[in-house]
């Protein structure tokens, strides 16, 4: 019981600075909107975790309006990180570019834990959900081939839509 109130210790010492740029608290995900789209910051658990472990990852994801409107019109208030057109780990934001998985144990030092992902946090997934919070700045990344977490169809699909 004590690892699930550090997660939450964790997710909670992220809320405030979260709130702080905009962002609203909805269980484990944080969203943000724009004229165009909504920023996701989610908080994952893993399927693995156990009453002596909790992993966790953090996805972050921006979901177009203008798409949701068309392929998923029930999201558009409250998307999930699913649900999101740009998505990314924040570990692939890091300086070895990987997935990270975080876990926390009995001997975890939890407010270490929480200043770090707090930091990854604010420092790298606001900016990096900033630049693509607006239709032109999807457009423009797809034109370059690049998609994170789409599939060339789903790519293709969504730039023609955005290219109208």
């Amino acid at each position: 019981m004590i690892l699930k109130e550090h997660y939450k210790k964790i997710i909670e010492s992220t809320h405030q600075s979260l709130k702080n740029a905009g962002f609203v608290k909805n269980g484990n995900t944080f969203r943000i909107s724009s004229d165009e789209s909504r920023g996701v910051i989610n908080f994952q658990k893993s399927t693995k975790s156990t009453v002596d472990s909790i992993t966790f990852t953090i996805n972050l994801g921006v979901a177009s309006k203008r798409l949701l409107k068309i392929y998923n019109p029930k999201q558009i208030e409250n998307p999930d990180i699913w649900d999101c057109h740009w998505q990314v780990r924040i570990g692939h934001l890091l300086p070895d570019n990987k997935d990270i998985w975080w876990t926390i144990l009995a001997e975890t030092n939890v407010d270490q834990l929480a200043q770090d992902i707090q930091k990854y946090t604010i420092k790298l997934g606001i900016p990096e959900i900033q630049k693509y919070l607006s239709d032109g700045a999807l457009r423009d990344l797809w034109l370059t081939d690049k998609s994170p977490s789409l599939t060339k169809v789903q790519r293709l699909k969504y730039l023609a839509e955005l290219m109208k």
